[in-house]
């Protein structure tokens, strides 16, 4: 069963609509966040949606509803879809523009089913096309997939597209980066990517386990001297890469750090429960 919460009330997405005005449609103005359930409670929720209000912050989208209500709107749609459930909360540029700021945003969310992905996918891994750009806003979860989407080459077979400002890689399009090299992982800094809460948690996890953490973009170039690659993400979890464009990590896919994370991530998982 899929449901959306618009207007103070939940009912089927067919019954969800945003007009024509709405600078979401007009100029591609509005933000979404995407969270997931386990054992039916929802995964760092608190922190998907202060990302949330955050990239609202950043378009100038003024609120109409608190961060606690907001919870008490996905908790309820969650029970009400008694499943695992994806969640997609969105806020919309409104038909008012005052001074560069919009106040009278739209709130949806989307209660989906969750689609796992299996042991099979990670033992496979993935493919990632580079693109040569990086995220426009990158610290803001903006509902703008033009340029990832576009620019994908659509016989490349790859994953996603995978933002490479300059020949130095950054984020992929929905997730994030991390390579290792000599047992320690390497991330883009925080100020040119998209705060991951996925990829911070992994982050925690790599430095409590003494796992060092240095924070540099990789040159393409440089993939092929990697030992392992792998992308993070709410709904993604860990995924290893096997290939981004023509070029491979050396090392074996998935490697024993990647497995390492994955371990750390599952043994730690229920502690970020809510």
């Amino acid at each position: 069963m899929r449901l959306c919460y618009m207007n103070d009330r939940y009912s089927d997405p067919s019954a969800c609509s945003i007009p024509t005005t709405d600078f979401a449609l007009q100029r591609g103005i509005g933000v979404f966040d995407s969270a997931r359930t386990y054992e039916m409670r929802p995964f760092a929720l608190s922190e998907h949606i202060d990302r949330l209000y955050e990239s609202a912050r950043i378009l100038r989208i003024i609120p109409g509803i608190t961060r606690e209500e907001t919870a008490s709107v996905i908790r309820e749609g969650i029970r009400l879809r008694g499943d695992e459930t994806l969640v997609k909360m969105f806020f919309t540029g409104g038909d008012v523009e005052e001074k560069g700021f919009f106040p009278q945003p739209r709130f949806f969310v989307h209660f989906l089913p969750l689609v796992r992905w299996s042991e099979e996918q990670f033992e496979s891994g993935i493919s990632l096309d580079p693109l040569p750009v990086g995220r426009p806003l990158p610290h803001a979860k903006s509902i703008d997939y033009a340029t990832p989407l576009t620019m994908k080459d659509p016989s490349s077979g790859s994953f996603e597209t995978l933002y490479c400002p300059d020949g130095y890689i950054t984020e992929s399009a929905t997730s994030s980066v991390f390579f290792v090299f000599g047992g320690r992982l390497v991330t883009a800094p925080d100020d040119i990517v998209l705060p991951g809460v996925t990829r911070r948690i992994m982050i925690e996890l790599a430095q409590t386990a003494g796992i060092p953490v240095e924070y540099r973009t990789v040159a393409i170039g440089d993939v092929a001297r990697a030992d392992e690659a792998f992308i993070t993400g709410s709904v993604k979890e860990i995924l290893p890469i096997h290939h981004i464009g023509g070029l491979a990590p050396a090392g074996s896919h998935p490697g024993p750090v990647t497995r390492k994370m994955r371990d750390l991530f599952f043994r730690n998982r229920d502690r970020r429960l809510e």
